[in-house]
């Protein structure tokens, strides 16, 4: 006991805690302006239509993570400054590079490939959805750029900016009764982010020569040879029910699961993306201390677990009455499906944020190993439940096999932090 309140008391002082406070502020009001919003919406638009937005939303992240070769990953590592700003200009240009190619791809695909994996239902939105991907992957360069300058007011300050775009627009477009409004709101709100992100960056244009730039993309050569096959298939993953839940069941379903995760992330969207930011970076700089490591990383969960334990449990046990009472209800199953995923999120809110460790001790190579699993597993256990005309069994299946992965994906962290601690004693 004595301990457990040694290491709270621990937890307040330390700079990892100050650090958060700038974020969780910001982060709260953000995702705030959403909840708040988010039983409004659900009674402005059908499932069907947030169905559509997932789809959308899929197309829009996995074109994201294909552009940047996880280069900006690596932004935080460097020592100087000037070798992370390259690493900025990298990303940039081959999220602009590739993502023209892929823009012109879209246009030849044959429809009959389209229809194969269930895109047929966005139509022309497929190209929007593929603009959209090349204006996060910046957004996405750029948040990296402020986490490795700290400039985490400014990370709150753009949250809180990119909420009040995204609710007020999907707001008036469901006043206005526009036709896949929540479509329109998404893309206005990247745009207008982008813009802001760019200008509160303050990034130096210096003319950097092409050969610099290579020089550097091969020094950090790790991120596209080790990083990237994994990241890719993560998103890949995390996309996945989406695009298979349509494929299999109903784009209502993708609707029903969209609410779903949604809500159940929203622990994770207020505290798991704002401690992971933190974490990576202090991590980082703590590695290769094996013992200091190990106490950041008992921290960070005990953290997470106080956070998340209570929201979770109360959902798996009354999911449905709460998205029944707070959404309406025609958004019941969605309940349903919260019920069944909370456990699981639950896992993930731990995992998630100190996941980066696997990075900062060297192991990038086991990344692609545990996201292939994801691949085979997420894929079986809806193919289960769509050969069983059963979507809550596929769900549950998908719930036992994330929780095994991301046991045995800590035991290999925690056993090479408590290797390296024995080699640091007899180092000494």
């Amino acid at each position: 006991m004595f301990n457990f309140l040694l290491l709270i008391k621990k937890l307040k002082s330390s700079s990892f805690v100050k650090d958060l406070n700038i974020l969780v502020i910001g982060t709260i009001v953000s995702q705030g302006i959403a909840i708040l919003a988010i039983p409004i919406i659900s009674r402005m638009f059908n499932p069907s239509d947030f169905g559509l937005l997932a789809l959308f939303s899929s197309v829009v992240a996995i074109t994201a993570n294909i552009l940047t070769l996880s280069y900006p990953i690596r932004i935080i590592l460097p020592k100087k400054n000037l070798e992370s700003q390259k690493l900025v200009f990298i990303s940039f240009f081959l999220s602009l590079g590739i993502g023209s190619c892929l823009l012109l791809f879209s246009y030849i695909l044959p429809t009959k490939f389209i229809d194969s994996i269930g895109l047929e239902n966005l139509g022309g939105w497929l190209s929007v959805a593929i603009i959209s991907g090349i204006l996060l992957s910046i957004i996405n360069t750029l948040n990296y750029w402020f986490n490795r300058n700290s400039l985490y007011k400014k990370i709150a300050l753009l949250q809180i900016l990119q909420s009040i775009i995204l609710t007020s627009f999907s707001l008036m477009m469901g006043f206005l009764l526009i036709a896949n409004g929540l479509i329109f709101a998404q893309v206005f709100a990247f745009s207008i982010s982008l813009i802001i992100f760019i200008l509160f960056s303050r990034l130096k244009f210096d003319n950097y020569n092409l050969v610099e730039l290579i020089h550097i993309a091969k020094k950090h050569k790790n991120a596209p040879k080790y990083l990237y096959p994994g990241n890719l298939l993560d998103v890949l993953t995390l996309q996945l029910p989406f695009l298979l839940t349509t494929i299999w069941f109903s784009q209502e379903m993708t609707g029903y699961y969209r609410m779903a995760y949604s809500c159940l992330n929203l622990p994770a969207a207020l505290f798991g993306s704002v401690i992971a930011q933190i974490f990576y970076k202090k991590f980082s700089q703590k590695w290769p201390d094996a013992k200091a490591a190990k106490i950041l990383l008992k921290k960070t969960w005990l953290l997470l677990a106080i956070i998340g334990l209570p929201i979770f449990l109360i959902i798996t046990l009354v999911g449905e009455k709460i998205f029944s009472f707070g959404l309406g209800s025609s958004w019941k199953t969605a309940g349903n499906m919260a019920s069944i995923l909370a456990i699981m999120f639950f896992f993930s809110l731990l995992h998630s944020p100190t996941s980066t460790t696997i990075l900062a001790t060297g192991n990038e190579y086991l990344l692609p190993i545990f996201s292939s699993a994801a691949l085979i597993y997420r894929t079986l256990s809806l193919y289960i439940g769509h050969l069983q005309n059963d979507i809550f069994l596929g769900l549950k299946l998908f719930v036992i096999f994330e929780i095994a992965k991301i046991i045995i994906f800590q035991y290999i962290v925690i056993k090479k932090i408590n290797i390296q601690i024995i080699l640091n004693k007899k180092k000494f």
